[in-house]
């Protein structure tokens, strides 16, 4: 949909990011994956061995939500998670052979979404939007809205 006569960038954006949000969301349920399991699952397949916060941060949830999928998570066969050898209270994520296989799936659906939404785009247009978007990413980071 186009943007509407007085919405501004702002609306424009969080219109955009819950419409990606709700296809990823659509895509990872086709694979059998509930809400957020599938970014969870990249992190730790990225780095094995995460804190569970680092996990948390990585995956743009709050802890008492992580906590909850990884619960899920390792119920399923997923993942395991293992006391830190160093600091019994800290928990780190591991990806288990389940997991392994269902992150191929994962990235495989990743790399369709890219694909399917790049095309929308010339080589040129996606360069300029990714650059436009690190920008925003990073002023945003900043505080500096």
């Amino acid at each position: 949909m186009l943007r509407k006569p007085g919405e501004g960038l702002v609306h424009q954006l969080v219109r955009t990011c819950k419409s990606l949000r709700d296809l990823i969301h659509a895509r990872m349920e086709e694979i059998g994956l509930p809400r957020g399991q599938g970014m969870i699952l990249r992190r730790v397949g990225e780095m094995e061995g995460l804190t569970q916060t680092e996990v948390a941060r990585q995956a743009l949830l709050r802890s008492a939500t992580l906590t909850r999928a990884l619960q899920r998570m390792e119920h399923a066969g997923l993942i395991e998670r293992r006391p830190d050898p160093e600091d019994q209270r800290v928990f780190r994520v591991y990806l288990t052979a389940q997991g392994r296989d269902r992150l191929q799936a994962v990235q495989a659906v990743w790399q369709e979404l890219d694909r399917e939404l790049g095309g929308l785009f010339t080589a040129q247009e996606r360069n300029t939007l990714t650059q436009l978007l690190a920008r925003l990413e990073q002023h945003l980071k900043e505080g500096r809205a």
